[in-house]
This record gives structure tokens, C-alpha cells and sequence, in this order.
């Protein structure tokens, strides 16, 4: 697993990107939000809000 913290988020709706954490699971996004609970054994990278993430299929955390 990887952790993107502090990163630029952009969700697709056209609003600013605000400041969070993306979980990265088996290449997949598992989670998005502020302070998430880090799991063992997770790499974790600080994008110190330089790092742009786009979330283009929101879809995928729903499942």
C-alpha cells in the first residue's frame, strides 16, 4: 500500500483541489480523505500539498 499525504486533490467536480490523503491499495484508490489511519507495512510519500492527484472515476471508492 502507498499513501499520498498532504496531496492537491482535484475530484473531477471543478472545484478547488483542497489538501488530503489518498490510500493506494493493489493499484487501486482505497481511500480519500484527511488524517486517514495509515495500515502497517504502508509507504508512505509527503507531497506537502505539491503533488496533484486527479480522482477521474470517484466510482471506485463506493465498492
Amino acid at each position: 500500500m502507498i499513501l499520498f499525504r498532504h496531496a492537491q486533490i482535484y475530484d473531477g467536480t471543478g472545484q478547488k483541489p483542497f489538501l488530503g490523503d489518498v490510500l493506494v491499495r493493489n493499484d487501486r484508490i482505497a481511500e480519500v480523505g484527511q488524517n486517514l489511519e495509515v495500515p502497517e507495512d504502508t509507504e508512505i510519500l509527503e507531497a506537502d500539498g505539491k503533488l496533484p492527484i486527479e480522482i477521474e472515476a470517484i466510482f471506485e471508492l463506493c465498492e
